[in-house]
């Protein structure tokens, strides 16, 4: 995740490494601040500049399973249910290689 923007009940804005830091001051998240955008926040309010144009965002798996906490929306997805997703499949594959007579009831 680039950056949280959110909001104070009285109109301040916020940013935030992660959207559960929003909660914790009692701030509603508005968006994600992108890759390459420069927001000006002053007292005439927000100005929002596009510096590099990043049509095709990365994602980094780590956001999403080690480095946030589980009540974190990430690139727009809830992180708990994307790791319920991630060890599910986990799961899944590491069961598929076992034998039959390595499966316990």
């Amino acid at each position: 995740m680039s950056l949280a923007m959110g909001r104070r009940s009285n109109g301040v804005i916020v940013f935030a490494s992660e959207t559960c830091a929003l909660d914790l001051i009692e701030a509603n998240y508005d968006r994600e601040v992108e890759p390459g955008k420069l927001l000006i926040v002053d007292k005439d309010g927000l100005q929002s500049t596009c510096l590099v144009s990043h049509p095709e965002p990365k994602l980094c798996v780590f956001e999403h399973i080690y480095f946030s906490l589980r009540n974190s929306v990430v690139f727009e997805k809830s992180l708990f249910q994307s790791r319920r997703k991630f060890w599910g499949n986990l799961c899944y594959q590491f069961c598929r290689g076992l034998r039959c007579s390595d499966r316990r009831p």
